[in-house]
């Protein structure tokens, strides 16, 4: 009789086990989690591809091992004998899930900052270092009049939604329009990198002109007068061989 008990409350643990899917009960969660995962790694890989030496990824990585580390939770979960989908492991498998997309909204956040930063430093200590201001100003006029403008303004906006932002928050509003910061700062890069060609070829035109200039001013100012001053003697030479 105890046998049989024992065989039978196996037999109905195994049937709640069977009737408890958590990936099914919470798949629109795991979607989120799925999607916004997708989102951030696009950004993470444009932050590496910017930052050569990584400096600015530390944090990146550190936020997605902790998003991890609640994956891990879930799944761990799922995987105990007593796990029987009842309310207190509902809630605890949301709660991992809903971490793990925290820790990846700092991830993102995070990688977004990084990107704003090595636009700004690339654009001034590659692409227009040692450029002259007359090159900037004749070529990409629009640089002093919209794109140092915009630049100003998405680092002081970017410090507002880092102050703002919400980590928890399910529609991530915050986090879609520091987005929209950072690919616009990802524009200002893209057009100013089209125009290095520009720029050099006005520089070197710019350098073969002072050339010419420095040229034309040595002539008049020592070619010039050194030859008046051999044919003034050459003529001098001759009156006097002449009337001599």
């Amino acid at each position: 009789m105890l046998l049989f008990a024992r065989a039978f409350q196996w037999n109905c643990r195994s049937q709640v086990r069977f009737l408890c899917n958590p990936l099914k009960t919470h798949s629109k969660e795991l979607l989120r989690l799925v999607e916004l995962y997708v989102n951030v790694k696009s950004f993470i890989l444009k932050a590496e591809e910017l930052d050569a030496r990584l400096e600015s990824n530390i944090a990146v990585i550190k936020e997605q091992r902790d998003a991890l580390d609640h994956i891990m939770r879930f799944i761990g979960r799922c995987l105990q004998n007593d796990f029987e989908c009842k309310e207190e492991d509902e809630e605890y498998l949301s709660l991992q899930i809903d971490k793990a997309c925290g820790h990846l909204y700092r991830a993102g956040y995070d990688s977004l900052d990084g990107i704003i930063a090595s636009v700004t430093v690339r654009i001034r200590e590659d692409y227009l270092k040692d450029v002259p201001l007359a090159s900037i100003r004749d070529v990409m006029p629009e640089y002093w009049s919209d794109y140092v403008p915009r630049l100003d303004e998405i680092k002081l906006k970017a410090g507002e939604h880092r102050e703002q932002k919400d980590i928890g928050d399910s529609n991530g509003e915050s986090f879609a329009a520091y987005q929209k910061l950072a690919l616009d700062a990802l524009r200002i890069d893209n057009a100013i990198r089209d125009r290095r060609s520009a720029l050099q070829d006005h520089i070197g035109k710019a350098e073969d002109d002072a050339d010419r200039k420095k040229k034309k001013e040595w002539k008049v100012r020592y070619l010039i007068p050194i030859i008046a001053s051999v044919v003034g003697a050459l003529a001098g030479w001759l009156l006097t061989l002449v009337f001599g």
